[in-house]
């Protein structure tokens, strides 16, 4: 009885509580890329970061920053050959 009281309560409540709804948002990065990873700008905009290997078989590191309900052109930050290269290119201490 104590059970199925709480349960009435807690339907009751659940209209007070404002309805979120999620949408989907096209992802900013080509098919096939790798290793995506998400922060945010000091704004507070979310930021994705990938890999994403080329028609040549390059690889580009490019990132996009959602602001305004949609995501900017990407930009490449480093190109290169192997993703060993680029790894020494974005960390040349630890190479």
């Amino acid at each position: 009885m104590r059970n199925a009281f709480l349960l009435l309560i807690l339907s009751a409540a659940v209209p007070a509580f404002p309805q979120t709804k999620a949408e989907a948002v096209p992802n900013p990065s080509a098919p096939g890329s790798l290793q995506a990873n998400w922060s945010a700008t000091p704004d507070g905009s979310p930021l994705m970061s990938w890999v994403e290997p080329s028609k040549s078989g390059s690889l580009s590191l490019r990132y996009a920053v959602f602001r305004a309900g949609k995501w900017s052109e990407p930009q490449t930050v480093a190109a290169t050959e192997t993703i060993r290269a680029l790894g020494r290119m974005l960390h040349p201490k630890e190479a």
